[in-house]
């Protein structure tokens, strides 16, 4: 019985009180106002423990937010936590769900689209996405290749669903029940505590930036830094070190008690989710499907300048502006810029179209200012500026300083100044990073490891071109050299 409703005896009293009433109305007066009063105080127990329960407050607190939420059938087997890098680019091979996942965002902006359901989402750094098993997805970035964040949950003896694995938790049996799932992000300054509930079983926390200090329910506290992540049971005390921390949690939440998927019976989640295959009309690239109500040929349904006709003969979706989601509607794609309308990096330089334009570099050219140095490194890797030969103005193209040894931000490189007389003998050269390596790397502007330096950047700071984080501490080089960590000792994180 609800807290909130009387009772089939509760309603017969009062219907006897008010008969009586009429006879002798005071003393019946004094006792309905008594009643009124006792059910409106169950009313708000029942409203209490609504705002307590499944239904009621996140479970992030104080500073900390959710970025990513949702839904998935928990099994009473055992199960781990496992944490993965993946590299991702444009182009990237779909990639079937079999356990949820959260993907959390790197430092170049990731496209996740859904191939199943035709929708798309864009993860900033900071940002995080939620992937339901069974989903077909593709990961795309922004701009060049990026290594990312896979944080799973998932039967103990089962495969990643992508990536390489990172790390793992202990195996633990789940509370079961088709549970509420969230990723929680906390910024904290040096000092700060933060707490959390204890979930319906371990939560997994990784640590992005900083330092923090754990204790959980065994009181032991534990110290974690940057690319490190560990499980903990129970409910959670978390401190930041002296230099602040950035840090998420993967939470295993609350039941989610009613609905039923939208069938007339609720059916059991099977343990291995089998991927649908993509619907007509919702792919890139499809043509409407046959169930989609008929359109006018001659309209422009999305209003991007290209008539549905046009947009069928083209492959592109006439229901969506901007069907590659690069920023340029389908319409100026064609008709202004001349570029792919399902291709978000027309010319392969590694930087999306719609940045090509507000950067003011030739969205049809892999290197605009003819420097050796594609687009897409010099506005992402190297820093220098693509649409400017000679970034420093020392009368020497950025590409040719890099292949010098020279700083093409530093016009006073003393590197740059010619040398006063020629070599008695040209002695032999010493071999680069690359062909230590044993790897054929081929061109000093590419990144065959994906990991945000180009392989002259590898060489410079003698990381393995070949090997996105050379010191294996979970940290890309990339991040490593940007941020004044070595990329080559694992105990050294940014």
């Amino acid at each position: 019985m609800s807290p909130t409703q009387p009772s089939s005896h509760q309603r017969r009293s009062v219907l006897r009180h008010a008969v009586r009433q009429k006879r002798n109305p005071a003393p019946y007066r004094v006792l309905a106002l008594g009643l009124s009063l006792f059910l409106a105080v169950a009313s708000i127990v029942g409203v209490l423990a609504q705002g307590l329960g499944p239904a009621g407050p996140s479970p992030a607190q104080g500073n900390a937010s959710v970025i990513a939420q949702g839904v998935a059938q928990i099994r009473d087997v055992d199960t781990r936590w496992r944490v993965a890098a993946f590299n991702v680019e444009a182009g990237s091979e779909a990639i079937a769900v079999r356990y949820p996942p959260f993907v959390l965002g790197g430092t170049t902006p990731l496209l996740v689209t859904d191939l199943t359901a035709g929708t798309r989402q864009r993860v900033a750094p900071g940002e995080g996405a939620f992937m339901t098993p069974g989903q077909m997805i593709r990961l795309e970035t922004f701009g060049p290749p990026d290594q990312f964040t896979l944080l799973e949950l998932s039967p103990a003896d089962a495969e990643l669903s992508m990536g390489v694995l990172g790390g793992e938790s202990g195996s633990f049996v789940p509370e079961p029940g088709i549970r509420d799932l969230d990723l929680i992000r906390t910024v904290g300054a040096a000092g700060d505590e933060s707490t959390l509930d204890a979930g319906a079983g371990p939560t997994l926390v990784q640590l992005s930036a900083g330092q923090i200090t754990v204790t959980s329910d065994d009181d032991t506290p534990v110290t974690l830094y940057a690319g490190q992540a560990q499980a903990f049971d129970g409910p959670l005390s978390i401190e930041s070190g002296p230099d602040g921390a950035t840090y998420v949690a993967a939470y295993i939440g609350a039941v989610i008690e009613f609905g039923d998927l939208g069938t007339p019976d609720a059916t059991p989640i099977p343990d291995e989710a089998t991927p649908a295959a993509p619907r007509a009309g919702t792919v890139l690239g499809s043509t409407p499907s046959p169930a989609t109500p008929p359109v006018d040929d001659a309209g422009d349904a999305d209003g991007d300048g290209l008539t549905n006709a046009q947009e069928a003969e083209l492959g592109t979706d006439p229901n969506l502006a901007d069907s590659d989601d690069d920023g340029i509607n389908d319409g100026e794609e064609i008709n202004t810029y001349g570029t792919d309308p399902l291709n978000l990096d027309t010319d392969g330089d590694q930087f999306y179209d719609g940045g090509e334009v507000i950067r003011g570099t030739d969205i049809l050219e892999i290197d605009s200012d003819g420097d050796g140095l594609t687009d897409g490194n010099e506005e992402y890797t190297t820093g220098t500026d693509p649409v400017d030969a000679d970034t420093d103005g020392d009368g020497i193209d950025d590409g040719q300083e890099l292949d010098d040894g020279t700083d093409p931000l530093d016009a006073d490189d003393p590197a740059d100044e010619e040398p006063t007389a020629e070599p008695a003998e040209d002695p032999e050269p010493e071999p680069t990073a690359e062909e230590d390596a044993g790897g054929d790397v081929g061109d000093g502007n590419l990144d065959p490891d994906g990991d945000g330096l180009v392989n002259r950047r590898e060489a410079a700071a003698g990381t393995d071109p070949l090997d996105g984080d050379s010191d294996d501490d979970g940290v890309n080089d990339a991040n490593e050299v940007d941020f004044g960590s070595d990329p080559l000792d694992e105990t050294s994180f940014p």
